[in-house]
This record gives structure tokens, C-alpha cells and sequence, in this order.
């Protein structure tokens, strides 16, 4: 009897030491960030989503209807891609916020990996140690609805049969201001060195496009009241994020007009082009 109480009581000590190691182990293991995580640091999301592609012909289908419609289905999967892109690099922040609430642990790949966001929207120096890093990194990095892009699309591009959108795959009018960058606007005004910047691609004309949104000083008003938004857990609204875009044009309020009723005129257009 007493040797098999010298037994179990062997038993219940080395259980109670297996115990403490492996809580130990788990003790170690909360301070280290998921593997999820660090996996998707590995992700490669600077890689394009859509293949690279230039802008048809659009003067040839006239006007109308039929012109909106190829417009939209045309543009709608890119901005769609470039969407999902910004997408994950958001969704990677969020987790890596979530990381430094935890206190896990990140390594030197998945910092490397905030840096590079952080640079391509324009941050330089944040501290990844401090929540302000990732509240201004979130701010930025940040999806432009469909309908608000397309719709900006169709006004800077005459519904892609301007003379910059056919030479330059430039659809939403955006400027360069070195020379030989882009195509000289006939009219320039003498003393102004702008040019129409030319792209490689409508691909990377979206993605400029979204990138001067989501980085120039001009539209933290669009930045804040998205952030706002998601903040209220809210549906991305074109129609109040157009508010943002005082500054696009030097019409101010009356493009901001222009922007929401064409959004009202083609609702229908662009639900159909989802």
C-alpha cells in the first residue's frame, strides 16, 4: 500500500513539473507574435492583382450609354484590384496593432515589412513602439470606394477619350512637374512648368491615383472623414468622402457637386459593373 502511494505521489510530482515547463513554454509563447502573422509579413502585396493593361479606344464607340458602360466594366476590375491590395496592407497593420497591444513580439522581417508600407504612403521615421505609428498608418492606408474612382475617372477623362487618357493612360488628370514627366497641356500658362503625367499603364494610373489620395496634404479632410467611418464601424459613403475633394479641382465645391450627381445619374451603371 505504501508503495503505491510512494508511486503515485512520484507520478503527481513529475506531472507537476511537465506542468510547470510547458506553462512556462506558454508563458515564453504569448510574448511572440502569431505565426498567421509573420506569415503574412512574408506576403509580396507590392505585386500587381490585375494584369497591366492600356486603355482601349474609347472614341470609337461614340457616346451614350454603350460608352458608359464599357467605361465602367473596363476600369471596375482594376480599381477593384488595387482595392484588394490596399486591403491587405490594412489588414496586416491591424494585426501588427494588434501585435503591439498584446505585447508579442515582431521580428525583423515583419518590421521591415510596416517600413515599406509606411514609406510608400509617405511616414517616415514612426516608431512601431507607439500607438500614434499605427493610428497615422491607418489613416492612410485605406480603400477609395469603386463608384467615388470611377466616377472621378469618367470627369478627368471625358469618359476615357481625352487626349491625355488616350496618350498617357492618364484618367484621372494628375500633374507631373519634371520635365519630359508627362505631356505638356496645350494652353500652358508661361512661367508654369507642369506637364500631364504619362503611365505605363491604366494599372498604374489607379494605383497613382489612390496613393495621391491616400498621401497628399490636400485631402486629409477625405482621410479623416473615412477614418471616422470605420471608426463607427460604417459603410464607406462616395458621396460624403466627396467632400474631400474640395481641392481636386480648382471648382472647389462645385466638383464636389459635379462628383455626387454623377454619382446619382449612373447609380445604376455602377451597380451593374460589380
Amino acid at each position: 500500500m505504501l508503495k503505491k502511494i510512494g508511486i503515485i505521489s512520484a507520478i503527481v510530482f513529475l506531472a507537476g513539473i511537465f506542468l510547470a515547463i510547458e506553462n512556462a513554454s506558454d508563458t515564453r509563447a504569448s510574448n511572440i507574435a502569431p505565426e498567421s502573422l509573420i506569415t503574412f509579413a512574408d506576403e509580396d502585396y507590392g505585386k500587381e492583382l490585375h494584369t497591366e493593361q492600356d486603355l482601349p479606344d474609347f472614341t470609337r464607340i461614340g457616346g451614350g450609354k454603350l460608352l458608359k458602360v464599357k467605361f465602367f466594366d473596363f476600369l471596375q476590375p482594376i480599381v477593384e484590384a488595387e482595392n484588394e491590395r490596399i486591403l491587405r496592407q490594412r489588414n496586416f497593420l491591424k494585426k501588427s496593432y494588434l501585435a503591439y497591444k498584446k505585447g508579442w513580439e515582431l521580428n525583423e522581417k515583419h518590421f521591415s515589412k510596416l517600413n515599406d508600407i509606411a514609406s510608400e504612403y509617405k511616414l517616415r521615421n514612426l516608431d512601431f513602439n507607439s500607438e500614434s505609428a499605427y493610428k497615422k498608418l491607418l489613416i492612410r492606408v485605406d480603400q477609395i470606394p469603386e463608384p467615388l474612382a470611377l466616377v472621378q475617372a469618367a470627369i478627368e477623362s471625358a469618359w476615357g477619350t481625352s487626349y491625355f487618357a488616350r496618350e498617357g493612360n492618364n484618367l484621372f488628370g494628375q500633374w507631373c512637374f519634371t520635365e519630359g514627366c508627362g505631356l505638356v497641356p496645350r494652353g500652358r500658362e508661361e512661367g508654369l512648368s507642369h506637364e500631364v503625367k504619362v503611365f505605363g499603364s491604366v494599372n498604374e494610373a489607379v494605383r497613382a491615383y489612390m496613393r495621391n489620395l491616400n498621401t497628399h496634404a490636400a485631402y486629409t479632410q477625405l482621410r479623416n472623414i473615412r477614418y471616422q467611418m470605420r471608426q463607427k464601424d460604417q459603410e464607406l459613403k462616395s458621396e460624403y468622402l466627396a467632400l474631400g475633394l474640395q481641392k481636386y479641382s480648382a471648382k472647389g465645391m462645385e466638383y464636389v457637386k459635379t462628383i455626387r450627381s454623377m454619382l446619382k445619374t449612373n447609380n445604376d451603371l455602377l451597380l451593374a459593373s460589380r
